[in-house]
């Protein structure tokens, strides 16, 4: 519906009357919204007018021009620059921001946050920042301090803003709303701001890992929503790459166990994790202090996992490169066990015929530097054993019946315990305990292929109950045979008899 030239004449009129008048132009602009907001050229037409509803007194006429001036700035870059051009209209927006009046502040701040998006640099010469500042030190309205933090993100794009939002003391309040309460979305434009900041330079890095409060905040985050987790985890690596300085200033040992933990088991987006291991990359560099803890706590494992998943080429190339900076600083004389546990190299090998040629040259380092595991340590020695005992002459007559009465009197022995037992739970056997005991490696390494011990597992397995022995028969010379169990009977029915 097009909008007459009578309507806009009418308003304009209004709208340069008193206060009275203003109201009732506000009333025709409500009743034709969608028409007047659909049509650029009559909102274009009615901007000076909307600039002059900013400096009045009703706070409902306030906040009706901060609403249309916004929808001017919707429509495309000509007509948010007519607003840039307009006289007064910036100025009287970022007066708005000291409004007593929430409807009115967040209004305001709404507008100059579409206008940021495209003019961030003239939004910061009409001196927003210290009110903006104000408001997100002081109000504690979330709508509020969700459009604060969106339009000082909006500013914070352009590097040339960078040092004057620091100077204005915003950093403080940015992150001091790194909370665990906060609400999402307002925590994701506080992360893409303070991202922002440290990328500028080192020295305004430095300024934001200062804070008291950002090395715990950093930790909670990592535990929040994955989109949460992405942010933190940019910001992390980005601020840590500086040096040891700044690894040191925001990472401590509490964090290694997060990493971590959200490495194995907090996320399944692959663009987090690499983030992630590039951060236990950057640690280890910086701070080898802490490797013991993330050996300890399994990264090893953890990381070698990874490889044998279906997952993005950038993730296997920063697990491959974190594992040979692992082996390189550690020692492989330290965490060749946790290699062999969790099937490192068997891994490894299936990528030496990659497609990608940086996974190929870090799979052929690690793979030429972890030595041959494959066969358990004392598997060897066993299978000579058997061999050696396989080369002797088979046993006599007489040395397998005596070879017969020892089984049975252990087979005894061990039905006795299996009986008295079975109330009570099984122990683990002794392979099993060797294998997966207490180290989280172990536990791990029951999804890579198991190691095949043939039959030494039945051998040593002492725990599974036997079937019952067969009587024995013993072998006397002439081919005399006697049974044990009728000698047994003989020798019970004397004492009774003895006794009787």
């Amino acid at each position: 519906m097009v909008v007459e030239e009578s309507l806009i004449k009418e308003i304009v009129k209004f709208g340069n009357g008193p206060l009275k008048n203003q109201l009732k132009a506000v009333e025709k602009l409500c009743e034709n919204c969608d028409e007047i907001c659909a049509d650029k050229n009559v909102l274009l037409k009615l901007l000076q007018t909307f600039v002059k509803f900013l400096v009045s007194k009703n706070p409902i006429v306030q906040k009706e021009g901060a609403y249309f001036i916004m929808s001017i700035s919707e429509k495309d870059l000509e007509c948010t620059k007519a607003i840039i051009d307009s006289n007064n209209a910036l100025s009287n927006l970022v007066n708005l921001l000291s409004s007593s009046n929430p409807q009115v502040l967040e209004q305001a701040l709404m507008c100059l946050g579409n206008i940021a998006a495209d003019f961030p640099e003239e939004i910061v010469q009409a001196n927003v920042l210290q009110p903006l500042t104000h408001c997100l030190n002081s109000n504690p309205i979330e709508s509020i301090i969700k459009e604060a933090a969106i339009l000082l993100r909006n500013i914070s794009d352009i590097q040339q803003n960078i040092l004057q939002i620091v100077a204005s003391g915003s950093i403080e309040p940015l992150i001091n709303l790194l909370d665990s309460k906060t609400d999402r979305k307002i925590v994701e434009q506080i992360l893409l701001t303070l991202f922002n900041i440290i990328s500028f330079d080192v020295e305004n890095c430095n300024i934001v890992l200062d804070h008291p409060n950002i090395s715990k905040a950093m930790n909670q985050l990592l535990n929040r929503v994955g989109a949460i987790k992405l942010l933190a985890s940019q910001f992390i690596e980005k601020a840590i790459s500086y040096g040891a300085i700044q690894t040191g200033k925001i990472i401590d040992e509490s964090i290694i166990p997060i990493l971590i933990k959200q490495i194995n088991s907090g996320t399944n987006n692959d663009e987090i994790k690499i983030n992630l291991v590039k951060i236990i990359k950057i640690i280890i560099k910086f701070k080898p202090e802490f490797i013991d803890s993330m050996i300890n706590i399994n990264i090893v494992s953890i990381l070698s996992n990874i490889l044998g998943t279906n997952c993005d080429d950038n993730l296997i190339i920063a697990v491959l490169s974190t594992l040979n900076d692992i082996i390189h600083a550690y020692g492989y004389e330290k965490i060749e066990q946790k290699l062999r546990r969790c099937g490192t190299k068997m891994k490894v090998q299936k990528l030496l015929d990659h497609g990608n040629e940086e996974i190929r040259g870090l799979s052929s380092m690690i793979f030429d530097f972890v030595g041959d595991y494959n066969i358990p340590r004392g598997r060897k020695s066993v299978k000579r054993k058997i061999s050696e005992s396989n080369d002797q002459q088979p046993p006599t007559k007489i040395q397998r019946n005596s070879q017969s009465v020892r089984s049975a009197l252990l087979i005894n022995k061990r039905n006795k315990i299996s009986m008295d037992q079975t109330d009570t739970e099984q122990s683990a056997s002794p392979i099993e305990n060797e294998m997966y005991g207490n180290d989280f490696d172990e536990q791990l390494s029951r999804n890579s292929t198991p190691i095949n011990f043939d039959n030494e597992s039945t051998l040593n397995n002492v725990s599974r109950k036997p079937s019952p022995a067969p009587p024995i028969v013993l072998a006397y010379p002439g081919d005399t045979t006697i049974s044990i169990n009728n000698a047994l009977q003989y020798v019970l029915f004397l004492i009774l008899f003895y006794f009787k």
